[in-house]
């Protein structure tokens, strides 16, 4: 879908983890073009990167293999990745990032900006729509989640179809 002049994003999630902790947070996409993840200051029980991951089937199965995700470096060198990170230094402390996804659609790989490492990582496990994401606390090595919880923090999602 094309961008229309005007249209206002919408929040699709406010989760606040102090209130609701949790090891995993899944969050509905279903129809959204562009939509923004934000993790607000996430403090994690274990030592660990905030992460995120896809599904195009309603969270029925993730994509979690390295090689689902690339990074592009300055260079312009891919390297494969199981997760998407919000930050790329393990911290139990709170952390924060900002991941911007834009799916067009029409066979066209979304695309990811991630503000981190202000690069570009790119979904090349499809190119069906993703309708749903996960944020926990991992490595974008890994694509598992690390054992333990987020308590505190907060995940906004913002969007528009």
């Amino acid at each position: 879908q094309a961008y229309t002049a005007g249209l206002d994003w919408a929040i699709i999630a406010d989760v606040d983890l102090t209130t609701n902790p949790t090891a995993v947070q899944e969050i509905d996409v279903t129809g959204l073009s562009v939509f923004q993840v934000i993790v607000d200051r996430i403090v994690h029980t274990a030592s660990c990167q905030r992460v995120m991951q896809f599904s195009t089937n309603g969270g029925s199965t993730w994509f979690s293999t390295s090689g689902n995700y690339a990074r592009t470096s300055v260079d312009g060198i891919l390297t494969n990745t199981a997760s998407i990170g919000f930050h790329f230094t393990s911290a139990a402390a709170a952390r924060s990032g900002n991941i911007t996804v834009y799916q067009p659609g029409g066979g066209i790989e979304a695309e990811v900006y991630s503000q981190a490492p202000s690069e570009l990582v790119q979904f090349l496990a499809s190119t069906d729509a993703i309708n749903r994401i996960r944020v926990f606390g991992g490595t974008t090595a890994s694509g598992s989640p690390t054992a333990g919880t987020m308590t505190a923090g907060r995940i906004q999602v913002w969007g528009w179809r």
